[in-house]
């Protein structure tokens, strides 16, 4: 159900309407009741902000002027304020109590002014006003008036009440005369081998003044072959084209395939009409490695005083870091121990993890008491990296 109000002329300011109705749902019914409708300007419904008919505001492009009538400016209504006697003899007149901080107002070739603030309904509906943007990279600009109905016999002054005030916002189209700048000056990103790493506004970033981000545009000319870029809600698909937009979101990933070398892609910038630039971005890949650590002097030393047959191997003697994503280390014998054998909780083995060392568990127990040394060489795994060649000197 809608209702609509149609006589506003003969209304006023603020009237009453209503209607009756009976409701009935057999063999029950509710006798005659009144619906009261309340028309009024004064009235704030969602989205209107004005009590004027109307207040629309304007959309103008960067320099460029528009003309406002009738259909954007209207406080006509104002008059029904008034006793309808009354309202022939009195016109509507504006104020401008606040000039527009981007532009000028003007009514014909007469510029609006604090010395000459005021102009009338009848001036709109006949020539409009015009504004006229100062071509400044502003978006946004607005002006304040007062607005009343004014006796046609009296000289124009806004009364010290009664007056109605509002803003009349203007909304600036950029037009994109600046060419796109590249912020970013070392076009490259560093990425462990195998690891996916977010590409994001630190490592590439455009920006133009008469643009969004999301105007910016990328397009993939020649694809890196050490991996792919995706977007982060689909990490499996490559892409070959993306905004400023998605970068600035955290949404452009580059996925590295595991090759241990560095690439470069070749892309392109377009914004608008500008010509689009050219670049080289470079893709560094840190390889995946294992690094033994020196917790002591001589690593190749394992000291095994004379007439003992066991002595403990801990993170003192062997220690190993890796920088890939998978931690677990992995010892591994590669030749046979001479003259003993390894422990670790009383059980022979031919490998043993960090956490082996780190927790003081394994051990060399020696079987020939006539031997001054022997040694362990061993190689080091993850699911990622190996480090081989590597030997522990045991010394009795």
């Amino acid at each position: 159900m809608l209702y609509q109000h149609v006589d506003w002329e003969n209304t006023g300011w603020t009237a009453e309407d209503s209607f009756m109705f009976t409701v009935s749902s057999p063999p029950a019914a509710l006798g005659s009741e009144e619906f009261p409708i309340t028309i009024s300007y004064e009235i704030n419904e969602p989205g209107r902000q004005s009590r004027l008919l109307a207040n629309t505001g304007a959309v103008v492009k960067g320099g460029d002027k528009v003309l406002i009538g009738q259909s954007k400016l209207d406080a006509s209504n104002l008059l029904f304020k008034l006793p309808k006697s009354q309202r022939s003899s009195y016109e509507i007149w504006f104020q401008v109590t606040s000039l527009p901080h981007h532009g000028t107002i003007m009514v014909g070739e007469r510029n609006i002014t604090k010395s000459k603030p005021n102009f009338s309904q009848y001036v709109i509906n006949k020539l409009g006003l015009t504004y006229l943007h100062d071509d400044s990279e502003s978006l946004a600009d607005n002006f304040t008036f007062a607005v009343w109905p004014n006796p046609k016999s009296k000289s124009t002054t806004k009364p010290e009440a009664d007056f109605l005030e509002e803003m009349f916002n203007i909304t600036v189209t950029p037009i994109n005369d600046q060419a796109p700048e590249l912020k970013t000056k070392g076009l490259w990103l560093k990425v462990l081998q195998g690891n996916r790493l977010v590409l994001g506004p630190e490592n590439l970033k455009v920006e133009d003044p008469d643009s969004p981000p999301e105007e910016v545009r990328y397009m993939i000319i020649r694809n890196p072959n050490n991996g792919f870029l995706a977007m982060g809600h689909r990490p499996h698909i490559p892409v070959h084209h993306f905004t400023q937009a998605d970068i600035d979101n955290s949404q452009v990933w580059f996925i590295q395939n595991r090759s241990p070398f560095s690439r470069v892609f070749y892309f392109s910038v377009t914004v608008g009409q500008h010509c689009p630039l050219y670049k080289l971005f470079h893709l560094d890949v840190i390889p995946i490695s294992i690094t033994l650590v020196m917790r002591v002097m001589d690593l190749t030393d394992l000291l095994l005083p004379q007439g003992q047959t066991t002595v403990p191997i801990t993170s003192a003697h062997l220690s190993a870091v890796t920088n890939g994503r998978s931690p677990q280390i992995t010892y591994k014998i590669t030749w046979p121990l001479q003259h003993g054998y390894l422990l670790v909780e009383n059980q022979v083995v031919i490998s043993f993890g960090q956490e082996d060392l780190n927790s003081g568990k394994l051990s060399y127990h020696m079987t020939n008491l006539t031997a001054s040394e022997d040694q362990l060489r061993f190689s080091l795994f993850t699911s990622e990296s190996n480090l081989t060649g590597q030997t522990l000197r045991i010394r009795v």
